[in-house]
């Protein structure tokens, strides 16, 4: 089995555990393929780390678990395969070295098809969805 290895610890996954980043990241157009990574001691987090690049690794947490209002269904009208009833939405985290300022980007989330495994970074035009949206646990 595939390993990756994030911040020193090494994590296997499946093939069928690969994302296909339809357009790659916003800013890293050859993002194309990734892992979202579960560690139960990081939890509610996951790494979204890019199998195309040892260097680009997220922290990313699912918008509905801290943001259970989320929801900007409205926007997506593209006929995206990506978008489906049973959706996943992901937010980017922006870490802070002060914990109390660290943000999540609810304006860009990463839309996550569970039954395709392909996803996208998706900017919504919203102007309530934050850049930087204060993260409180």
């Amino acid at each position: 089995m595939p390993s990756i290895s994030i911040k020193g610890k090494d994590y296997e996954y499946s093939d069928s555990t690969v994302i296909d980043l339809v357009e790659g990241m916003i800013g890293l157009p050859d993002m194309k393929r990734a892992v979202l990574v579960e560690d139960p001691d990081f939890n509610p987090f996951y790494w979204l780390a890019s199998l195309d690049d040892d260097a680009s690794r997220f922290i990313v947490v699912e918008t509905k678990l801290l943001f259970p209002d989320f929801s900007p269904e409205s926007h997506m009208s593209n006929g995206n395969d990506v978008l489906d009833p049973d959706i996943l939405y992901f937010a980017v985290v922006n870490v802070s070295s002060d914990w109390t300022k660290t943000t999540v980007n609810l304006k860009a989330p990463i839309l996550l098809n569970p039954h395709t495994r392909r996803a996208a970074q998706v900017i919504f035009p919203d102007p309530e969805l934050q850049l930087a949206q204060a993260l409180t646990l």
